[in-house]
């Protein structure tokens, strides 16, 4: 199966294929005729695009798992935030944080309120929570 085709490709062709719907013949014919040679120009085949358009779909990944609403232990927030929700998280806070992880000595108060913060956004995120709950 070749790659997907670039965003701007799959715009044109659904522009195109909404011309389809046109109440005037000529419209319609223009567009399935443009619609036929753009998709060739992809190295597809109008059954290749079709079978794409209505394969089902992969189930979604199961929602990781949630952690303590609040936790004395920065440590477990620490470790769910790097290692379930690394994805979500910007390169430079995966830095900050992953610096937390190894630098060998105790969590300070400052560090545990930056990670909690940081789980309160990622939590608002993944499960529709409000910031401050």
């Amino acid at each position: 199966m070749s790659a997907a085709p670039a965003p701007e490709a799959v715009r044109r062709l659904a522009n195109i294929a909404e011309r389809m719907a046109s109440s005037h013949d000529g419209e319609r014919a223009n567009a399935a005729s443009l619609f036929s040679q753009e998709v060739r120009k992809l190295g597809r085949t109008l059954t290749s695009v079709v079978e794409a358009a209505f394969a089902p779909q992969p189930p979604a990944p199961p929602l990781p798992v949630r952690p303590p609403r609040r936790t004395s232990d920065p440590t477990a927030l620490l470790r769910w935030l790097l290692d379930e929700q690394a994805d979500r998280l910007s390169l430079s806070t995966q830095a900050f944080l992953r610096s937390i992880r190894w630098q060998g000595y105790a969590i300070t108060r400052r560090q545990a309120e930056v990670i909690e913060r940081i789980a309160v956004e990622i939590r608002a995120e993944v499960y529709g929570e409000e910031v401050g709950q």
